[in-house]
């Protein structure tokens, strides 16, 4: 429980005890009032922590997710390496065998024009 909810919970406290030594510490106001102030606040902490847990597992599927896009990021920035490897070669691949059929097509116009 952090200071402040302390803070709060001693000020509630105290304004409900006023209220009930107001009307009467033993009677049924007081004890109901006791009552509802424990209730209140047992109510007002669950809500806070079950909030707090909510947030973390927010935080994790966030955290979570954003690893997911880098490491997706990564994957596809190495398959793109790759696919340029690969071009490059099949660029190169394709200039030699322009370059080889451009040198057997002219030899063998020049052996056929003879």
């Amino acid at each position: 429980m952090s200071t402040a909810t302390a803070t709060n919970g001693a000020a509630t406290d105290a304004a409900f005890a006023a209220i009930a030594s107001a009307f009467g510490n033993d009677g049924s106001f007081g004890s109901a009032t006791t009552d509802a102030v424990g209730s209140i606040r047992r109510a007002g902490e669950s809500w806070l922590e079950e909030s707090r847990a909510l947030m973390l597992r927010s935080l994790d599927a966030f955290d979570a997710t954003v690893n997911a896009y880098v490491e997706l990021t990564r994957s596809i920035a190495g398959a793109v390496r790759v696919v340029d490897q690969a071009m490059d070669q099949a660029q190169r691949y394709a200039g030699m065998a322009s370059e080889v059929t451009s040198t057997y097509t002219n030899a063998a116009r020049d052996l056929l024009s003879r």
